[in-house]
């Protein structure tokens, strides 16, 4: 099935040359899937301590930790799972980077851009550390008083040292995913978390106006649930580590919404680390880091069960307070009516004493009822 392109020419079909008068932008405008939907591809995901690109074949194999073969884009069925382990290199233990490089390509294509038939129509490469750089915590020692046993309490290493310190974090569950049928898109209006994984036509092609570009199938590397607490300080006494990849697609709706809230919560937690200022009411990323670990550790039953609850006790509140409202409204109205009664119950009291004198008993009710109605409502209103 061909890719919705739009207006934008498929890339089999780009142009040799811009047309007349139209001029090179270095910057796509517009860009459309450089392939056509549900295409198989090959993967091939390899860790390193640098950024410069290896040629595949002087790699070694166990730096290799993910090699699969016709993956469908697009298919939901498709699930893969990959575990494996490695050597952490020297530079990760001295607080390096650890890299992965990603080499993918519409399978049975050449996936190593060292190598001779190499097509970047057909095949693309991206790195992304697998790390994190997060302020390091360390522990003080503190003595208990009511027992003899030391006790070790964790505390923010920036309350204590000047300037911020940062380590080398890594967690070892990732989940990797394509995100199909993502269309025709504003590159200069994306959002920046949905841009660093959108991976423009290497070589730069446009089309016959000069605006518009191709890219490379989206695929997501989602760090979403990697808890702090879950993660791992690299250092000299670790000499090896596990991945775990839970391989799949996932849709575009659902993607956008996950980088944006993971940019944005990370972004924050970087700012409160270079003790930059913090966005208006918001904390330093580690409520929603609570959050995500009452979501992860919990059991969904009982918290599915816990929410409902809450649901009922708020609703079987607001009938409460209704009925309150509708109780006290039906005593205010109770006390008017007795008193109005009582008030010309005495006025025709008053009218009987002069039955002889009947404009006397008039000229005397009239000011009083005006008296007792005012006081009446001086009552009400207070």
């Amino acid at each position: 099935m061909p890719a919705n392109t739009g207006i934008i020419p498929p890339y089999t079909a780009r142009p040799d040359k811009l047309a007349p008068g139209a001029s090179y932008n270095p910057i796509p405008q517009q860009i459309a899937p450089i392939w056509e939907d549900n295409v198989a591809v090959d993967l091939v995901i390899v860790v390193s301590p640098t950024f410069v690109h290896e040629p595949l074949a002087r790699v070694p194999k166990e730096r290799v930790v993910a090699d699969e073969t016709a993956f469908k884009i697009g298919d939901t069925g498709d699930k893969r799972v990959i575990d494996a382990e490695f050597d952490v290199p020297k530079e990760v233990q001295n607080n390096g980077t650890l890299w992965g490089h990603y080499y993918i390509g519409k399978t049975g294509s050449t996936l190593d851009p060292s190598v001779a038939g190499y097509d970047p129509g057909n095949a693309y490469h991206f790195i992304r550390p697998l790390t994190q750089y997060i302020a390091k915590k360390k522990t003080k020692k503190t003595k208990n008083l009511l027992s003899a046993a030391d006790e070790e309490e964790e505390i923010d290493e920036e309350d204590t040292i000047q300037g911020p310190i940062t380590k080398s974090y890594y967690h070892p569950n990732f989940t990797m995913s394509f995100v199909p049928n993502t269309g025709v898109m504003s590159y200069p209006n994306m959002h920046p978390a949905a841009r660093q994984f959108t991976h423009i036509e290497s070589t730069g092609a446009r089309d016959a106006s000069g605006q518009n570009g191709w890219y490379y199938p989206v695929f997501f590397v989602n760090t979403f649930w990697q808890l702090r607490a879950h993660m791992q300080e690299l250092n000299s006494t670790v000499t090896r580590l596990p991945i775990h990849i839970d391989l799949n697609n996932q849709a575009n709706w659902l993607y956008s919404i996950i980088a944006s809230v993971d940019e944005g919560q990370k972004a924050t937690a970087r700012a409160s680390a270079m003790g930059g200022p913090l966005p208006p009411g918001g904390g330093d990323g580690s409520e929603f880091e609570m959050i995500k670990e009452v979501l992860l550790d919990t059991n969904i039953y009982l918290l599915s069960t816990t929410v409902i609850v809450s649901i009922f006790h708020m609703l079987f509140e607001m009938l409460a307070f209704k009925s309150d409202i509708v109780s006290f409204a039906r005593r205010q109205l109770c006390r008017m009516v007795t008193n109005w009664s009582s008030h010309i119950s005495a006025t025709r009291r008053i009218t009987l004493v002069f039955p002889s004198a009947p404009s006397l008993g008039t000229c005397l009710c009239k000011p009083l009822s005006f008296y007792i109605f005012s006081i009446t409502m001086r009552t009400l209103a207070g």
